[in-house]
């Protein structure tokens, strides 16, 4: 069974809340106690990748694009064929670009020197696949 709440006591609730939430006045060269509270806390670096996760992200790869017309591009079709996918990471093991630790995936010297030395940001992007994508659909 519900009871309806009595209205006034709503009202006083909402009053008491919007009081909290104010800030008060404050006129120039106002002082008073503060307190900062600092905390030192590290970030998180992202998760590394799995194989599924590999793949998953080569077929959703045109979300970090910035171009509507080839994000569109790529959020059909994403990184290779469904069919080559697998093929271009067990390609990454064979040259020794990535390793697998565990279940996760990590980049070699080898594959970060390379990717060091690519000076074109649009090389190492999923950007140029969609850019191909879509001067083939045109």
């Amino acid at each position: 069974m519900c009871f309806a709440r009595d209205k006034k006591e709503d009202d006083d609730d909402a009053k008491q809340g919007d009081d909290e939430r104010t800030l008060p006045d404050f006129k120039k060269g106002e002082q008073g106690p503060h307190q900062p509270g600092l905390t030192q806390k590290m970030t998180q670096p992202p998760k590394p990748y799995t194989e599924a996760t590999l793949l998953r992200a080569m077929e959703t790869a045109g979300q970090k694009v910035d171009d509507d017309e080839l994000r569109d591009a790529l959020k059909r079709n994403g990184i290779g064929r469904p069919s080559t996918r697998a093929a271009i990471i067990e390609t990454l093991f064979r040259r020794n670009y990535i390793r697998k630790t565990r279940k996760s995936l990590f980049p070699t010297p080898t594959g970060t020197e390379l990717i060091g030395l690519i000076k074109e940001d649009l090389l190492k992007s999923a950007e140029l696949t969609g850019r191909w994508r879509n001067s083939c659909a045109k």
